[in-house]
């Protein structure tokens, strides 16, 4: 009934009523830049109060990096999606179309696109980790792994030949090269942990380390337990 009140406005009074109806749904608008396309209509939901809303719970989302908050953002964009489209297609609000009509708005598609590719992301986000599945720090296949050892290098002031990195598999491996070439002989050994650290500061991993942790996903076994190696060990010599 609204939508048929809109349209009969529309021929009767042109343009000027339905300026007016712009000015209500979308006053940023500007009449002389044509009609919204798709990719304006989601530029226009996104810096509206609600997009930028649901852009500030992404930022604090990736931030925080828990699993719940993770579930809960990709749930209440899916909502959101579910809701536009409803808007659109079912609910039938006669000033929407209206101002469809008149080119301040466009068809939601690609808005309810992005709401759900959104939503997946978020989702998949949520799963839990290869690092807490695996007992791996998962240094990736870029160049992690080098920047890692050049700052143990530096740390540590020593050097690791190519020949030497690439016989490394584990942090226990690591840490054994390291103490070798310190020549470390004393009670505190403060290398283990300076190891664990610079390998965190270079995967991002936040899960348990031991000895056995390896460096890349493809090498590690499944995490059983708390590891009885996570301390500072002691040298047993």
């Amino acid at each position: 009934m609204r939508l048929t009140v809109y349209s009969t406005i529309a021929l009767i009074a042109g343009s000027p009523a339905l300026a007016e109806v712009c000015d209500k749904v979308r006053p940023s608008w500007d009449p002389s830049s044509g009609s919204v396309n798709r990719f304006e209509e989601l530029y226009f939901f996104f810096t509206s109060p609600l997009g930028v809303g649901l852009v500030c719970l992404i930022a604090v989302t990736l931030y925080l990096n828990q699993r719940w908050l993770s579930i809960l953002c990709a749930g209440v964009f899916l909502l959101t999606g579910v809701l536009t489209a409803a808007v659109w297609f079912w609910v039938g609000e006669g000033i929407i179309y209206a101002a469809f009509e008149e080119g301040c708005r466009a068809e939601p598609y690609v808005t309810i696109g992005v709401l759900g590719l959104l939503s997946l992301w978020l989702f998949q986000y949520s799963r839990p980790r290869i690092t807490q599945r695996l007992n791996t720090i998962d240094l990736g296949d870029d160049l992690d792994d080098v920047e890692m050892l050049m700052a143990i290098e530096e740390v540590f002031g020593i050097e690791i030949e190519d020949s030497e990195a690439g016989t490394l598999v584990s942090m226990g491996d690591l840490y054994e090269l390291v103490i070798n070439k310190l020549k470390l002989k004393t009670n505190f050994d403060p290398v283990w942990a300076l190891v664990c650290q610079i390998a965190r500061e270079h995967s991002g991993s936040r899960d348990p380390i031991d000895k056995q942790t390896t460096f890349f996903p493809k090498f590690a076994k499944e995490r059983i337990g708390p590891s009885k190696n996570l301390d500072v060990p002691k040298n047993s010599d």
